[in-house]
């Protein structure tokens, strides 16, 4: 018997019905894709909320009603925002996007902010003395960690790495440059914890 997950909301048939669904190779990532963080079933007033990786860069909305079943689908949506709102009409089912300024601007404070703090409390954990050039290293560098992730037209994950590997090897740079008072091996352990922990939280928070 196939296994199904996130039921929140609906139930096992509709789930099932979402889990079989193939039209012309279209299948539902509420369903089958991990990374698409959200539920199939929205709030009472028919909101749905999918974060950090999000909905595909080209996909399509099914509805299924709860009294007959009925099925629609949407035609091909093409995601070109960041963060957008999308409104169906469920008679047309067609949609209308609108890039959403509010969630970027607090998806950006949240990261960054985030961020900072948890490195910091772990420097004070591992005695690290210089937070003013923690602080200072960390708002640059997360600023344009966040500002690639929001304009680098390429999927969300392979620039999250690249970046990250870009920031932990300039951090340890900076570091490295600027904290005379402790080993090497310590400023590669701090700036690798720090960096790891903060992109976990991170994502949890978000």
């Amino acid at each position: 018997m196939t296994k199904l997950h996130k039921l929140d909301g609906i139930t096992a048939k509709q789930a099932e019905t979402l889990y079989n669904m193939d039209y012309d190779g279209w299948i539902s990532s509420c369903m089958r894709n991990s990374l698409l963080w959200g539920k199939c079933a929205g709030n009472i007033e028919h909101e749905h909320f999918f974060n950090y990786f999000g909905t595909p860069d080209k996909y399509r909305v099914v509805i299924i009603n709860n009294d007959t079943g009925e099925t629609k689908i949407t035609d091909v949506i093409n995601r070109t925002d960041f963060q957008s709102n999308i409104t169906i009409d469920i008679d047309t089912m067609g949609a209308v996007t609108k890039a959403s300024s509010s969630r970027i601007i607090k998806t950006f404070a949240i990261a960054l902010i985030l961020t900072i703090v948890v490195e910091i409390i772990i420097a004070l954990i591992m005695k690290i003395k210089n937070i003013k050039t923690i602080f200072i290293t960390n708002l640059i560098t997360n600023i344009i960690l966040q500002l690639s992730l929001i304009y680098i037209p390429i999927p969300y994950m392979i620039t999250f790495i690249i970046m990250e590997i870009l920031v932990i090897l300039s951090e340890y740079l900076i570091y490295k440059k600027y904290f005379s008072d402790i080993t090497k091996n310590k400023i590669i352990s701090y700036t690798l914890i720090a960096n790891i922990i903060s992109a976990l939280l991170t994502f949890i928070v978000k």
